[in-house]
C-alpha cells in the first residue's frame, strides 16, 4: 500500500507551516513548567478599533494550581474560567392562584407549582428536570407580580435545591417586597438567591427539583436558575 504523502505540495503552504511551528517553538516546555502562563496580545472584539497598541500589556492564559482549571485574565484584570460553560433553566408559573405553602418549581415546562411533599406521579410532567451534564447551580433570579394592590407581598422566601428526592442545599432566604401588580411596577425589582457557596453538584442523569417557600402569597412568577457545567 502506498503511504499517504503528508507533506504540503505547494511552497507557500510549506512556508506558512514552518513559520507557525517556529512561533509555537518560542514557548518552550521549560517556560510553561516554570510559569504556567501564556501571554497573549490583546485582541479587539469585532467592531472595536483594531489599531495595534503600543502598550506592553498582555492578556494571560493559565492553569491554576488550586483547581487545575484553565483561566484567561484580560488586560483589565478580569478573570474568566474557560473550561466551565454556563447553564440556565427558566420557569414561569402561577403559584396556585395565591399560596403560601412550600412548592416545587415546574422546571420541566409546566405552569403550576406542585407539592413539596413525597414525590408523586402527578408531578412528573412539571417539577422534575433531568440533568443533561455534570453541573452546579450558582444562583436563582426571579421577578414576581401580584393580582392587585390589596394582595400581600411574598416576604421572606426561601429556595432549596433537591436531587432525586433528597435535599441538596440549605434553604437560602431573600425578602421579596415591593412586588408590582396589574400594570404597576412590574419590572421594578429582580430578586437573586445566591447559591454559589452552597455545596450542590449534579451528575448527568440526576433528577433536579427546586423548592420555593414564601412567607405570604406568591401569585405570578418567572424564575431563571443559573449554573455552570463542571
Amino acid at each position: 500500500m502506498r503511504p499517504i504523502d503528508r507533506k504540503p505540495k505547494d511552497k507557500i503552504t510549506a512556508q506558512a507551516i514552518n513559520r507557525l511551528q517556529q512561533q509555537i517553538g518560542e514557548i518552550t516546555k521549560k517556560e510553561l513548567a516554570e510559569s504556567s502562563i501564556v501571554e497573549i496580545p490583546p485582541t479587539p472584539f469585532p467592531g472595536e478599533d483594531d489599531t495595534p497598541t503600543n502598550t506592553p500589556s498582555r492578556g494571560q492564559l493559565y492553569v491554576k494550581n488550586s483547581d487545575g482549571d484553565l483561566y484567561y485574565k484580560t488586560v483589565g484584570g478580569v478573570e474568566w474560567k474557560l473550561n466551565h460553560q454556563r447553564w440556565h433553566r427558566s420557569s414561569a408559573f402561577s403559584h396556585a392562584s395565591g399560596n403560601s405553602d412550600a412548592r416545587m418549581i415546574p422546571l420541566a415546562g409546566g405552569s403550576v407549582t406542585t407539592s413539596d411533599t413525597t414525590p408523586t406521579d402527578l408531578e412528573l410532567d412539571d417539577s422534575y428536570y433531568i440533568v443533561p451534564y455534570d453541573l452546579k447551580v450558582t444562583s436563582v433570579k426571579g421577578v414576581f407580580a401580584r393580582q392587585g394592590s390589596a394582595n400581600p407581598h411574598p416576604g421572606n422566601t426561601t429556595i432549596k435545591l433537591y436531587k432525586t428526592g433528597t435535599a441538596l442545599s440549605n434553604a437560602i432566604t431573600v425578602n421579596i417586597g415591593q412586588v408590582g401588580y396589574d400594570e404597576t411596577d412590574l419590572f421594578k425589582n429582580i430578586w437573586t438567591w445566591d447559591l454559589s457557596k452552597e455545596t450542590n453538584t449534579y451528575k448527568a442523569g440526576d433528577i433536579m427539583h427546586i423548592e420555593i417557600d414564601p412567607t405570604n402569597f406568591i401569585y405570578y412568577a418567572t424564575l431563571t436558575v443559573i449554573g455552570e457545567y463542571t
